[in-house]
Order: structure tokens, then C-alpha cells, then sequence
């Protein structure tokens, strides 16, 4: 092959992609043509709710003034907060060490609680005792009347209910209790 016959093949190679683009042309042209007497469509995936009617504006019962209102309350944002001011606020007293009277008194109670006991009776008492907090330091000092069932004076607990209320058992340590006077036998 010469080189003339090469340079040949090229320009008609090169004449038919200009033809090509030469009919794209015409053809986009004649679309442009066609789109612009007809009116363009395009798909959306919603063409089923194209032709219905708008639905209705109020489709339940329109709400009471009180229940709306409630909507627009605040909040407690911090959930806790208010109990934890309030048990910081709370105030307790500190446990006072009890001196050997004291503690010689509260002997010479009890013994008599075991005699009564011991003989049947089921004696009431005025008993008045340091009951810790349970989330903070510190508690308070409790009076109050206790029917007692039973005392353990090995390990130093009286047992009872107050007020006459069976369902409210008590369960105190000797530790705890400051005065402890017999009301009746």
C-alpha cells in the first residue's frame, strides 16, 4: 500500500464521522422540534396520585384547648434533679456516743422487759433510738411506743411492732437506743 491510498482511507473515514455527527445533529434538532410542540413528561414514581384530589385538611377531631396546652409544657430535662434538692436540703442529725449511765440504764430496762417476758406478758415501752438515713450520712432520733416480742440480749436486739400494729415489725439494736422506759407490763 502506498502512501496515497492511505491518506485516501483516512479522508473517507474521516468524512463518514462527519456525516455521523452531521444526522445527530439533525435528528437532536428535529427532537427539540418535536419536544416543543408536545408537552414533556417526566416520571417520578408518583404518577398514580397525580390526578386525585388533595386530602381533607382536618382528618381527626381537632384537640381541647387543655390537652393542647400540654404539649407546650416544660419538661424536667434533668430527671432526678428535684429529689436529689430535696434529699440535699433534708437535714439529719449525727449519732451521740452514749455514756456509761446510759448504757447502765438501758441494762437494768431490758432485764425487766426479760422478766416480763418471761412471765407471759407482752410489756410496752417508750423507745427512742437513732434510725440512720438510708442515702446520707447521718439520720434522726426516733420516739415511739414499741409492743415487744421478743429481746435477744446476746446479740442485743429488741424485737416488736409499734403502735399496736402487728404488720409494722421493728427490729432495734441496743446500739441504736438512747432511753427505753416500761409504759406497761
Amino acid at each position: 500500500m502506498t502512501s496515497e491510498k492511505v491518506k485516501e482511507k483516512v479522508k473517507e473515514k474521516v468524512k463518514e464521522k462527519v456525516k455521523e455527527k452531521e444526522t445527530k445533529r439533525e435528528n437532536k434538532k428535529e427532537n427539540k422540534q418535536e419536544k416543543g410542540n408536545e408537552k414533556q413528561v417526566t416520571y417520578t414514581g408518583y404518577e398514580d396520585l397525580i390526578d386525585q384530589a388533595a386530602p381533607p385538611r382536618y382528618v381527626r377531631p381537632r384537640m381541647q384547648r387543655q390537652q393542647r396546652a400540654a404539649q407546650f409544657m416544660p419538661f424536667a430535662a434533668l430527671v432526678g434533679h428535684e429529689e436529689a434538692l430535696a434529699l440535699e436540703r433534708e437535714v439529719t442529725e449525727e449519732w451521740q456516743e452514749q455514756s456509761e449511765d446510759t448504757l447502765h440504764d438501758l441494762d437494768a430496762v431490758a432485764r425487766d422487759i426479760e422478766a416480763a417476758l418471761s412471765r407471759g406478758d407482752t410489756p410496752v415501752v417508750q423507745i427512742t433510738y437513732f434510725a440512720p438515713h438510708p442515702q446520707k450520712a447521718g439520720g434522726h432520733y426516733v420516739t415511739q411506743c414499741l409492743t415487744v416480742s421478743k429481746l435477744d440480749s446476746w446479740q442485743r436486739v429488741v424485737y416488736g411492732y409499734a403502735d399496736y400494729d402487728r404488720e409494722d415489725r421493728r427490729q432495734i439494736s441496743f446500739d441504736r437506743i438512747t432511753s427505753l422506759h416500761i409504759q406497761s407490763p
